[in-house]
């Protein structure tokens, strides 16, 4: 992983999740994150200020990523 880069976290609350965009903000990368329930998104977009964060509990997610995700 390196700076600038894209990195899709899925169940991003979760304690590996919350490991993972750590790390991706030690590297400098960007953050695409999921999580299951409303609670759990605003969490991550409001306490930890995750500006692309999507419903994982249906495929939503996949036209959402390919949105904000670099080409």
């Amino acid at each position: 992983l390196t700076q600038n880069q894209t990195c899709l976290i899925h169940s991003a609350s979760g304690a590996v999740g919350l490991a993972a965009i750590q790390y991706c903000r030690l590297m400098g990368a960007k953050v695409i994150a999921t999580a299951g329930t409303d609670e759990k998104r605003l969490f991550l977009r409001e306490k930890l200020g995750i500006e692309h964060v999507f419903n994982s509990r249906d495929l939503s997610f996949v036209a959402h990523v390919r949105d904000v995700a670099p080409q």
